[in-house]
């Protein structure tokens, strides 16, 4: 065989193998622009990840979190500081009440015991209630309440009051009978005992507190307008004392509440 009919059948498979070298070439470049594809969004991924905006929020929300574990906090440390002040503040209160009503019922020195626990559990429970003493009942039904006996307390008022209502200690009864009321949170009873005060009691010397804790009632029961008028007018027909006070910083806090 001549070298030139030797060389036919290597140009013949050449040209046989061009077919499957195109189609590699074409799977390499569509390989290829996959991969480059790849590569823009991964990179679009790592430019998100890394731009300031994205790590300014994070922390952003990281501090606002913060704030509000704090926050939680503080709320919790003062619900418990109110708790404390109000219940001190009642027991200042009952205490001042407990000492003014001794010089009501006729000038008692500060030493002269109160009626005492015992002296209570003595007397005959069958013993017509009539018959007591009417600074002897108050006296009774006033330490019941003093000592947190809410419901005893308020049995007692409304048997003080049913035999000594027209007594200088009337006005007295029916006014710690609402407070008995409003301590337990029935602010509807509290609110009707408070208006007696003012109605049947005109120019007592609970008239003002009365007023006042009228309008307290009112404004936990959201009468908002029934609370405002009244405590405007503790304000006005009582000025210069602690009742107006009182009454001036529950309206303040109604306008910073929208009430």
């Amino acid at each position: 065989m001549s070298f030139r009919n030797s060389l036919i059948p290597l140009a013949l498979g050449s040209i046989l193998l061009l077919p499957g070298c195109a189609a590699l070439d074409a799977q390499d470049d569509e390989t290829a622009e996959r991969l480059d594809q790849l590569e823009d969004r991964l990179a679009q991924i790592e430019r998100l990840v890394d731009s300031d905006s994205l790590i300014d929020l994070a922390a952003s929300l990281e501090e606002i979190q913060s704030e509000l574990r704090g926050l939680r906090g503080d709320v919790e440390l003062l619900q418990h500081q109110q708790e404390g002040i109000q219940e001190r503040q009642r027991e200042t209160y009952l205490d001042l009440d407990r000492r003014l009503r001794r010089l009501e019922v006729g000038g008692a020195p500060t030493g002269t015991p109160d009626l005492q626990e015992d002296e209570l559990a003595g007397l005959d429970a069958g013993e017509e209630r009539g018959a007591a003493d009417p600074a002897e009942a108050y006296q009774a039904a006033f330490e019941l309440l003093r000592e947190g006996r809410y419901d005893a307390a308020g049995e007692a008022f409304d048997a003080f009051l049913a035999d000594h209502a027209d007594s200088d200690l009337g006005a007295n009864a029916r006014y710690w009978l609402g407070e008995v009321h409003y301590v337990t949170r029935d602010f509807e009873q509290a609110s009707e005992e408070f208006r007696r005060v003012l109605d049947d009691y005109p120019g007592s010397n609970k008239e003002a507190d009365a007023a006042l804790k009228l309008g307290f009632a009112y404004y936990e029961l959201e009468q908002w307008d029934q609370a405002r008028d009244m405590l405007e007018e503790v304000r006005r027909s009582h000025p210069d004392t602690s009742a107006a006070r009182l009454a001036g910083n529950r309206l303040n806090r109604m306008a910073d509440e929208g009430r």
